[in-house]
């Protein structure tokens, strides 16, 4: 392990107390379970290396079940080490003695249960590119039974990593051979791939639709190659293969394809899972050990990758949730780091956000998709960093209001979270089906609420900002203050002129 997320309790303090005594590997702490494991899953994200959480038993254990399922779709070596009642308790219902092994199912690689007299079947490797469950019995904590002492060095470590090659370098040329059909979908990536895969692009010479998230839609290098304007280019395209690169892609058109079988599919995958239940070929590759696959270089086919008038129709409602969240890629720092809840924020990013290179990294919650734990991810990743902003939905914040219990534990730092307050879920306006709902209905639907984020920056000391247009954002990023809340308040009436316009042109 490279770092530990504590949540302490009397079950798990012969654990707690000799990490508390070493100084070799941060220790952070947190009173609540799930917001734990999102964290440790976002100091994953910006550290490549395995970070454990630790709990206690009974429920306390269950609570990381959100962030292990996150984990295991991302493929990243999230620990959980749960603490128990010793084995003699289970099935008979005493207190905190719940059925703890086994408890993370499939979404673990393993689950080691270690118990006195029983030596744990440990595998001698583990991949790393997946969580793993370690489940520890404890008898009651006394004086004489809690460990005094820490190790200088870990006893034992895991095997290397595996390095995957990328079988069937002859499949992927004839897959990409056609000099014209052929689309890149860039989904997810890690920021330490983007070199590798640039190149590999680059020579390949396709059109890209690519999300924010892949480290890839804002790169100099590949603009001429970028599509713009969202998912509306793609019907200025003949295609029938794509190539699909990184993580599930958010797009529509990904999730299309599931019908859409007179279009090959092909995905190069760096762990993860193919994303699609129809058939599809995947090839394994680590972009990170290995060099890019080698074919012939393609000739491109000339197309248009212009945005088709979206800037125009950005300016002209300046208020709209687009509007404001193309602004505020303008004028967040260069070099920072961005993480993109799920639902709108990431989909409007990915249409909205300027297309000039200001060295961001990008980071989201891609696995499961699900909008559960994303300050605490955010967090986890921001520890790292100089610079870091979250740009999320009001659901997704009122999902994880007690996450900013850790950022005081964190480097010193900027952090700034947007919140987009549309006062409920609007995703959810966006579909065919909920637009035929009654009013009532389409209120219940959509969670819909009169709250503000005022009152949450305060509980937690953060600086509050209430933006109600675009150039709002300009004083909140110049702001002195460590910690930022930033709480946009589109205009739903412009928000919904920009779809309207917007979708007549596609």
């Amino acid at each position: 392990m490279s770092e530990y997320v504590v949540c302490a309790g009397a079950r798990n303090a012969a654990i707690v107390l000799p990490l508390l005594q070493q100084t070799q590997y941060p220790v952070y702490h947190h009173f609540e379970e799930r917001s734990a494991g999102f964290f440790a899953l976002g100091r994953v994200k910006q550290k490549r290396e395995p970070v454990a959480v630790v709990t206690t038993s009974g429920t306390a254990a269950a609570e990381l079940l959100p962030a292990i399922i996150e984990a295991h779709y991302e493929g990243v070596p999230v620990v959980a080490i749960t603490a128990d009642r010793p084995a003699a308790y289970r099935g008979t219902g005493a207190p905190q003695a719940i059925e703890q092994v086994g408890l993370f199912g499939d979404y673990v690689e393993s689950c080691i249960d270690v118990r006195e007299g029983v030596v744990p079947q440990v595998a001698e490797t583990w991949s790393r590119r997946a969580p793993l469950h370690w489940n520890v019995c404890l008898e009651e904590p006394t004086e004489e039974y809690l460990p005094v002492r820490w190790p200088g060095e870990a006893s034992a470590k895991g095997g290397d990593r595996p390095r995957p090659d990328l079988f069937g370098n002859r499949v992927l040329s004839a897959f990409c051979a056609d000099d014209e059909g052929l689309l890149v979908l860039a989904g997810p990536l890690a920021a330490g791939d983007v070199e590798e895969v640039e190149a590999f692009l680059r020579k390949l010479g396709a059109p890209i639709l690519a999300e924010a998230a892949s480290n890839l839609r804002e790169l100099a290098s590949l603009s001429g190659l970028v599509l713009q304007g969202g998912e509306g280019a793609l019907k200025r395209l003949r295609i029938s293969k794509v190539l699909r690169l990184g993580g599930v892609p958010s797009f529509r058109f990904w999730r299309d394809l599931e019908g859409r079988t007179e279009i090959e599919v092909m995905s190069i995958l760096s762990g993860g899972f193919p994303g699609l239940a129809r058939e599809s070929v995947c090839l394994a590759h680590d972009w990170d050990d290995d060099p890019s696959p080698s074919f012939p270089e393609r000739k491109a086919e000339p197309f248009d990758n212009r945005d088709g008038g979206l800037t125009e129709i950005l300016r002209k409602h300046r208020r709209s949730e687009p509007s404001m969240l193309r602004r505020l890629s303008e004028v967040i720092p260069r070099g920072a780091s961005i993480f993109l809840g799920n639902s709108l924020a990431i989909r409007e990013w990915n249409l909205a956000a300027a297309y000039e290179f200001r060295q961001f990294s990008y980071h989201a919650n891609r696995g499961a998709n699900g909008i559960d734990g994303i300050v605490s991810s955010f967090l986890g990743v921001a520890a790292g960093e100089a610079e870091a902003w979250l740009i999320c939905g009001d659901l997704t914040a009122l999902y994880d209001l007690a996450g900013l219990w850790i950022a005081d534990q964190l480097p010193p730092g900027r952090r700034r979270i947007v919140v987009i307050n549309n006062r409920g879920g609007r995703i959810f306006d966006r579909l065919p089906a909920f637009t035929k709902a009654a009013a009532a209905e389409r209120e219940f639907i959509g969670n819909d609420h009169v709250l503000d984020f005022t009152g949450w920056a305060n509980m937690w000391g953060w600086k509050h900002f209430a933006v109600a247009d675009s150039e709002g954002f300009v004083d909140a990023v110049d702001d002195p203050h460590r910690h930022v809340l930033i709480e946009a308040t589109p205009d739903p009436s412009q928000t919904e002129e920009f779809w309207k316009e917007w979708e007549a042109r596609q």
